[in-house]
């Protein structure tokens, strides 16, 4: 990928990509906060404090966008365009400095990734002076798909200057501090990578290149769509003055196939039929409803018949479900409501990680990779709270039997202990907001 210009633009896959804001961290150096904020496609501003994902509020309730951390001149974020709300036109690239201006920033670079580690956009930001706020660039929607924006815009004024532009919501959390609970109106869904750990670069690399993004932490299986993702090969390497993040073995989710996302849409009662877009095994369905109206989703069987229902809800309603896509015919789902709906088709892998404080509302299915955790989760709902699990190592289908660990009615604060993973976690039922506490023990 060339040089962008300001003001430049590129098409950009509808990948999950890498991007990252590089500079010299050298003495002296401002320290640089890197913040994503996503903007409504109406209005050009953001809905509410669940639209800005910094360091302190590090995940999108959608999944679309995840702070990947940063240190050593290197910020990480990672973009899912294929998991954005429909309502949402643009994701912006920002940065606030402290203890400087942005001048004070050497040579500082936006990349953007995709996921076999080439480059698909570069910005060399020129320009900067006095500012200490500061947009780096955007994503943004342009027919049927998305393209990147050199913008490179400065605010003397700071984050006010961003806030009249953009909205930034009174109460948005600070970049250390706790996240703030998104409103019940978006509620969550499980959409984009897991985070990921950028591994050390390598030592002897050729002085001033960038670093490379971090590897992938889903391979494919053996046969599945496209390359094993890997490290990068085509950017030459270079040792940052300081890790961007702690270096570790990453977890691997292998459960389930790798496919590009399929997504459907209507409006009332129809089917939403992926016509052989979805290889069979275990795969991630996500519903999205609008207005005022009873809503379900279900899979049809090889007589065309309505199965058991996998997603329902009332009115304006967002959840997701693990489900088994048949090996002999392609996946078909009868979707009935009387509003608009999305039906999305991922691989599980794209499922948020149980890790943290999490926020949402309604069904969501979880992957656990870690060691033995509590959950406490706080409902705030007045229906039924079903929660339980499928152990999934070593087994290549969805189990047909899972283990209970709540099935009451009504709010409350439960704890549930869960055993080490890989664990597929289900929140089968959840009519209202919620919030989950990850606690390791032993």
């Amino acid at each position: 990928m060339g040089q962008m210009v300001k003001g430049g633009n590129c098409s950009v896959p509808s990948v999950p990509l890498r991007v990252v804001v590089r500079h010299d961290s050298g003495a002296g150096a401002p320290a640089l906060e890197v913040m994503t904020l996503l903007l409504d496609a109406v209005s050009g501003r953001m809905r509410g404090p669940h639209d800005l994902v910094t360091s302190g509020q590090p995940a999108h309730p959608s999944g679309a966008v995840r702070h990947g951390g940063g240190g050593g001149g290197a910020h990480w974020i990672e973009f899912d365009p294929a998991a954005a709300e429909h309502l949402v036109g643009t994701v912006v690239l920002a940065g606030t400095t402290l203890g400087g201006v942005l001048a004070g920033l050497t040579d500082p670079v936006v990349e953007v990734f995709a996921p076999d580690g080439a480059s698909v956009a570069r910005y060399e930001v020129t320009g900067a002076g006095e500012e200490t706020a500061f947009v780096f660039g955007e994503f943004y929607r342009r027919a049927g798909g998305w393209k990147f924006r050199a913008v490179g815009q400065g605010y003397a004024s700071g984050t006010a200057g961003l806030t009249a532009d953009y909205g930034i919501p009174a109460g948005s959390p600070p970049a250390s501090g706790p996240p703030v609970p998104p409103p019940f109106a978006p509620p969550a869904a499980p959409a984009g990578p897991p985070p990921f750990a950028p591994p050390p670069s390598p030592a002897g690399g050729p002085p001033g290149g960038p670093p490379p993004p971090p590897a992938f932490r889903i391979p494919p299986p053996a046969g599945a769509l496209g390359p094993p993702p890997g490290p990068v090969t085509g950017v030459p390497p270079m040792a940052p003055p300081h890790p961007a993040v702690a270096p570790g073995p990453p977890a691997v989710w292998s459960f389930g196939p790798v496919f590009r996302p399929f997504v459907s849409r209507g409006r009332g009662t129809g089917v939403a039929d992926t016509g052989g877009a979805v290889p069979p095994g275990p795969v991630l369905v996500e519903a999205e409803f609008r207005g005022d109206s009873f809503n379900s989703v279900s899979p049809l069987g090889r007589d065309n018949k309505a199965e058991d229902s996998l997603i329902f809800g009332m009115d304006d309603y967002r959840g997701s479900a693990p489900l088994q896509a048949p090996r002999e015919r392609s996946l078909r789902l009868k979707v009935e409501t009387g509003e608009s709906w999305t039906v999305t088709v991922k691989p599980l892998a794209a499922a948020r990680r149980l890790e943290g404080t999490l926020h949402g509302a309604g069904a969501e299915c979880f992957l656990h990779l870690g060691g033995p955790m509590d959950l406490t989760v706080d409902y705030r709902g007045s229906e039924n709270l079903i929660v339980h699990y499928y152990e999934v190592a070593g087994v290549s289908e969805l189990p047909e039997d899972s283990e209970n660990l709540v099935n009451e009615i009504g709010a409350r604060r439960v704890t549930l202990p869960l055993p080490p993973g890989p664990l597929l976690v289900w929140f089968e039922y959840a009519e209202g907001p919620w919030t989950i506490g990850c606690r390791p023990v032993g």
